[in-house]
Parts: structure tokens; C-alpha cells; sequence
């Protein structure tokens, strides 16, 4: 019995005994690391916050980077219907004529034409413009095989629109380049021959005549040569205008040169990717991946 008792009693201490040591060893663990536990903590707090800053920081500088039009000066040369909403009014053509109306009224005010010896309004210059280019078209195919082709490709524009419309052309790049973008999808809008606004208006190109300018900025020497001397978002808005309407060509039948999309698609979607000064660039990139859908691996187009 007695023998018994001892082993119990035993049996109690060895269990106090380690109860003690364990808890007496959590103790000094978590003595010993509680500080170096709040140290670490405190540095990734800090961390934390230092990317936080950066992020904020990367924040501010994206929205600085982005493209700003203030809203009077999109309203004085849009009128009701500013570019920077024209998502919202694609779907009436009223408004794209009032907006298009208002601009060559900007324009008008501004004193472009004045300037250089121009007569009559925007509007009237613009009618004249568009009726050169109708009538005289870039020739496409056989540019590399004939230097004459080439040469008059090469100073194309400047034969058909002469001195003043080129400075005039230049001078509203220029002074208006803010604009440029907005006015280009206003008028596309407007002026599209595929899209129901061009049914009734005559102040516009016809679908075969948007398609030899396309393919002359898509694919000669001399098209390329006109885009090289533009800026990075001039340039990358007309090739992807001009994508735009190869694929409308394509769909009604209307590629008469079998052009390629694919290529030009390809290096649209890479400059469209790295241009950051866009206001709608997440629209441009929405349809030419579309169009990359459309188009997965065709050698030819007819």
C-alpha cells in the first residue's frame, strides 16, 4: 500500500514538475520573442504603408498621365453633345451632325481659314476637301515596280489639296491636336458609310474610296512614309481607322486588292497597348481584339 502511495505521489510530481517547466518554458519563449515579434510586426506595418504610398502615388501619376480635355473647351467645340459623352449618344445622329456643325463653327471663330487666305466657312472648305479626295484616289498596287507610281503617291496630298489645305491641315493638328481624337470619332460616327448617319449625308467619302485610303496608309511606301512623319497617337489612330474599314471592306466584298489584315491588326493591337495618350483607348483595344477573334489565321482576304 505504502508502495503504491509512493508511486502515486511520484507520478504527481514528475506531472508537476513538467506542468512547470512547460509552462515556465512557454514563458520565457514568449518573454524572450514577444519583442521580436512586435519588431517584425512593426516593419511590415510599415511596409504595408510604404506600398500603400507608392500605390498612390502610381494612382495620382496614372491620372496625370491620362488624357485631359477640359469640359469648356470640349463644349466649345462640340457643343451640347461633347466628345468626351459621345458613348452615350451613338445612337443618335442628330446629335453627330450637331456636334460635327458646332465644330466647324469652332473653327470658323478660331480664324484658321482667315489666316491663311482661305475663303468661305470650315463647313464649305471641308465640302471641297472631301470632293479632292473622292475624285482622286492613291493609286495601291504597283508602287514598288514603278518609280512614278511611288513619286506620285509620295507627294500625293500635296498635289491634289494643294499648299493651303496642307497648312491648314497642319496648322489644326497643331493648334488643336488636343482635339484631334474626339473630332476624328465624331466624324466617323458621322460620316461612315456603313453605319445609317451616312444614308442622308452627302458631306462624306464612299465606301470604295475609304478603302483605297486605307490600303494606301496600310500598305505603300509612300502611305507609311505620311504616317512616319505624324506623332505616335496621329499615327495609331489612322492605321486603326483604317483597320476599321478593311474589315467593313471585307465583310461587303469590297477588297479588291486581297490586303491582309492580319499584319496591320497585329501592330494596331502592340501600338494600342503601349499609347497611354488615348481617351478611348479601351474602346480601340475592345474592338481590334474582336477583330483578332474574327480574323484567326487567314492567308488572304477577298
Amino acid at each position: 500500500m505504502k508502495k503504491n502511495t509512493v508511486v502515486v505521489l511520484l507520478s504527481i510530481i514528475i506531472i508537476a514538475a513538467g506542468s512547470a517547466l512547460y509552462f515556465s518554458r512557454n514563458t520565457i519563449v514568449d518573454t524572450i520573442s514577444r519583442p521580436v515579434v512586435e519588431e517584425e510586426k512593426k516593419a511590415w506595418q510599415q511596409k504595408t504603408k510604404d506600398l500603400e504610398g507608392e500605390i498612390n502615388a502610381l494612382k495620382e501619376e496614372i491620372k496625370k498621365a491620362e488624357p485631359q480635355i477640359p469640359r469648356e473647351k470640349l463644349q466649345d467645340a462640340f457643343g451640347t453633345a461633347p466628345a468626351a459623352e459621345q458613348e452615350e449618344n451613338a445612337g443618335s445622329c442628330e446629335q453627330a451632325k450637331a456636334g460635327v456643325l458646332k465644330f466647324f463653327s469652332y473653327l470658323d471663330q478660331k480664324g484658321y481659314l482667315k489666316a491663311l487666305s482661305l475663303e468661305g466657312s470650315a463647313e464649305e472648305q471641308y465640302r471641297k476637301i472631301i470632293a479632292l479626295l473622292e475624285n482622286n484616289r492613291p493609286l495601291i498596287s504597283g508602287e514598288t515596280q514603278d518609280l512614278y507610281i511611288l513619286m506620285r503617291n509620295i507627294s500625293f496630298f500635296y498635289r491634289i489639296l494643294g499648299a493651303k489645305n496642307i497648312r491648314l491641315i497642319m496648322t489644326l493638328l497643331s493648334k488643336e491636336s488636343a482635339l484631334m481624337e474626339p473630332t476624328m470619332k465624331l466624324f466617323f460616327a458621322w460620316t461612315d458609310p456603313w453605319q445609317a448617319c451616312a444614308e442622308n449625308n452627302s458631306q462624306r467619302m464612299t465606301a470604295e474610296a475609304l478603302y483605297d485610303y486605307a490600303g494606301f496608309f496600310l500598305t505603300t511606301i509612300a502611305g507609311h512614309s505620311y504616317l512616319a512623319r505624324r506623332d505616335s497617337k496621329t499615327r495609331t489612330l489612322v492605321v486603326y481607322y483604317s483597320v476599321v474599314i478593311l474589315d467593313k471592306a471585307n465583310e461587303h466584298g469590297l477588297n479588291k486588292y486581297g490586303i491582309d489584315i492580319r499584319q496591320p491588326l497585329n501592330a494596331v493591337i502592340d501600338d494600342l497597348e503601349n499609347q497611354r495618350g488615348l481617351l478611348y483607348r479601351r474602346d480601340y483595344l475592345q474592338a481590334v481584339n474582336a477583330l483578332k477573334k474574327k480574323y484567326p489565321g487567314q492567308t488572304t482576304l477577298s
